[in-house]
């Protein structure tokens, strides 16, 4: 990506361009794109400064048998964002011909589809009545523009505030643990926005239990470790429609929920240990399941053999914003701008979109569901001296 805004590239399902006839734009096309139209300019790195740095406070205890602890860090995200559209590099726009070549058809700029006699460059045109205005451009002038797809990484700070508690329910024989966090500053994929991300405050929580439970049937000497957890995430601040094409806005899920499962026991004196691992991701209706077995074979040598076996639903298609009105009048005539149109006229930005695997649709799958064709075994011996 590095290398598409200073050189160009060719890309499939890129633009969604009207064709002949057809009522709106329908996307799905190879285009050739030159340099300064698509692609990465740089990362923004944090500087290291002392006042940019990491800082965090904790407070821990026990009260009446229950642990608990506060919580509160100010940081920069570790995972990056893509600041894209209007919120990114300047482009170009690779519809407009070189006056050098054609000063009949190209010395006059942009003269959108429907709009009155061209006017001095920089001047506001109106292109359909009752639409927003779209300034006139000259060949090669460069401005930063809604929905396209060249962008700089940015590394945002985040404030996050959270609390935990730990405590054991005799009559349930069972320790229990509560998290919850809250965030705010995170920045997600949004391709209802001009920039094409947005910001949102998250709460996340985790509920964990643990249990010995003897299951005599399976094991007459040991127990059995159970370990569970359900965690959730909710987007406060989650934008999302649907489209004849498929939904867009946020690629992450309003509200998520991801279990775990871990039930392992030992034998031989501990010797031979198997276990299973289980994950279950609800929103993407992807599965995860992760048998092994671990025998200490001697003081020197050491078998594990595992596995890791993944089911479910494997595509999760999203907005890419292939259909975005990056080039008006080019891209779609009928939009007027950039965000034109709502989902109830079914005309314009929000009207029409097209969706694909990647790359925001990996986010609805998740990592269980991104990875559903990469099933994996593994052997390992050890031999210690």
């Amino acid at each position: 990506m590095g290398n598409l805004l200073p050189n160009g590239s060719f890309g499939l399902n890129a633009l969604g361009l009207r064709q002949p006839g057809a009522a709106f734009s329908t996307g799905g096309l190879a285009v050739t794109f030159p340099a300064h139209t698509i692609g990465i300019r740089s990362a923004m790195l944090p500087d290291w400064e002392l006042d940019n740095s990491d800082i965090g406070f904790r407070i821990e205890g026990v009260l009446r048998g229950v642990g608990f602890s506060a919580n509160v860090l100010y940081y920069h995200s570790q995972n990056p964002s893509l600041h894209g559209g209007n919120a990114g590099p300047a482009t170009i726009n690779p519809f407009l011909c070189d006056p050098a070549l054609d000063p009949v058809s190209c010395g006059a700029g942009v003269t959108p589809i429907f709009a009155p006699p061209p006017a001095p460059p920089g001047t506001l045109v109106a292109v359909v009545p009752g639409a927003e205005f779209l300034a006139r451009e000259s060949y090669l002038s460069t401005r930063a523009r809604p929905y396209s797809n060249s962008f700089d990484i940015h590394f945002p700070r985040i404030l996050l505030v959270g609390a935990s508690a730990d405590f054991y329910v005799e009559a349930l024989k069972s320790a229990f643990r509560v998290e919850v966090a809250h965030t705010n500053g995170e920045e997600f994929a949004n391709t209802l926005a001009p920039g094409l991300y947005s910001r949102s405050k998250v709460v996340r929580w985790v509920v964990g239990w643990d249990r010995p439970t003897f299951i005599r049937a399976l094991n007459r000497n040991r127990s059995f470790n159970i370990s569970a957890q359900v965690f959730g995430q909710h987007l406060l601040d989650h934008e999302y429609i649907d489209t004849p094409a498929g939904p867009a806005g946020f690629s992450d899920w309003e509200d998520n929920f991801f279990a775990t499962l871990l039930i392992q026991t030992g034998y031989l004196n501990d010797r031979v240990q198997p276990r299973v691992i289980a994950a279950y991701d609800f929103e993407a209706q992807a599965a995860a399941i992760g048998p092994g077995i671990d025998w200490l074979i001697n003081n020197n040598w050491r078998l594990i053999i595992g596995a890791n076996l993944k089911f479910g639903r494997a595509k999760n298609p999203f907005d890419d914003c292939g259909t975005c009105n990056i080039y008006p009048p080019f891209t779609d005539p009928l939009e007027g701008t950039p965000g034109a149109g709502t989902p109830a006229s079914a005309t314009g930005q929000t009207g029409f979109r097209t969706s694909s695997i990647n790359p925001l649709g990996l986010f609805r799958a998740g990592p269980i569901g991104s990875a559903q064709n990469e099933d994996e075994f593994q052997i390992q011996l050890r031999y210690r001296f």
